[in-house]
């Protein structure tokens, strides 16, 4: 088999860069995450330089319900007769925000809130649709779900945690890894909150949230990952090639991301002690305050908020009746992700 990679450049310029499109040629050639909404014509373009036009494309696999990843699709399954293939809860997590659990802690509240917020202003944005005219948006497309661990010659890894429909697929000796293993940065973990209204109930039993969502989802499918060892290389869905060099990474890179989190996640607990702190302060505490102006102080926030989640998860931090948040120091900070 033979693996073309292409950097599509994403509608908004962003520190991820281009997201990278990889076409597999096998007996049915395949391409993996075409990219952005407006990634159709640039993705035509770059087909060019390959031996392959959009109509040899005979399969579509999409690694994560982000539209970075997958914004393209429509246009592709309204211009090929390719098969789609995707990951049994992806259909629903689409444009789709999560759910609060019922007994939600703080920060599983907030980021509830905040994923409806964004959903809200940035889908229509993105598609010229609200969330609830996408929640069956993949109706009209007739798809296969990837609940085998085998298509043809792909070697097919449920990877829960940067999104609870995230996969990652071997080729030979290389794993495309989406969002899931990335170079130069720690991608961010789901908080452990509920699948959006429109999953039907037998989907949400088979595929429990608790094992779908949060930091220790994804430690831990960062963990079998790392254990592939070195006879594989991945191909990441961002910074495959920087400044036009590119930097090879083997599953070693996933306990690199394992050790950040938890050095994240370790700082963010020394800043808090006996005195109650809300969100907003920690934010502004553990940021610099260059980032939290270019960034924004919802969207810092939303970075390190599986890291709460986890010290409240694991009872490192507690949280008062107004919703702060404390440290007793009475529990030391020990991961069996070390």
């Amino acid at each position: 088999m033979v693996v073309w990679a292409l950097g599509i450049p994403q509608m908004s310029a962003n520190r991820v860069g281009p997201t990278w499109c990889y076409i597999v040629d096998w007996d049915k050639v395949t391409l993996i995450d075409p990219g952005d909404i407006a990634s159709h014509e640039l993705l035509v373009s770059l087909l060019s330089e390959t031996p392959f036009q959009l109509h040899d494309i005979k399969q579509l696999l999409i690694t994560h319900s982000h539209s970075d990843h997958d914004g393209a699709l429509d246009g592709l399954l309204q211009t090929t007769n390719a098969e789609l293939w995707v990951h049994p809860l992806y259909p629903y997590l689409r444009y789709q925000p999560a759910s609060a659990p019922l007994r939600a802690n703080v920060i599983q509240q907030w980021m509830g809130a905040y994923q409806k917020t964004v959903s809200k202003q940035l889908v229509p944005e993105i598609t010229g649709k609200s969330p609830e005219q996408l929640m069956y948006s993949l109706e009209e497309h007739p798809y296969n779900l990837l609940d085998e661990k085998q298509l043809g010659n792909l070697k097919i890894l449920q990877t829960p945690g940067h999104t609870p429909d995230s996969v990652c697929i071997i080729v030979d000796n290389f794993i495309i890894t989406g969002d899931h293993v990335l170079p130069y940065i720690t991608p961010g973990a789901s908080v452990r909150l509920g699948y959006p209204t429109s999953l039907p109930q037998p989907l949400a039993t088979e595929y429990p949230p608790e094992t779908h969502y949060g930091l220790d989802v994804y430690l831990e499918s960062l963990s079998r990952i790392e254990a592939l060892g070195s006879g594989y290389t991945l191909l990441p869905g961002h910074f495959f090639s920087t400044k036009g060099r590119i930097r090879w990474q083997t599953p070693a890179r996933a306990k690199q991301i394992i050790s950040n989190h938890l050095n994240r996640t370790k700082n963010i607990l020394t800043l808090i002690d006996h005195s109650p702190v809300d969100l907003d302060t920690l934010t502004r505490q553990y940021f610099h305050p260059r980032l939290i102006q270019e960034h924004g102080i919802d969207r810092s926030l939303a970075s390190v908020a599986c890291n709460i989640d986890f010290l409240l998860e694991h009872s490192y931090l507690s949280e008062t009746q107004q919703g702060k948040l404390v440290n007793d120091n009475t529990k030391p900070f020990v991961s069996q992700w070390k």
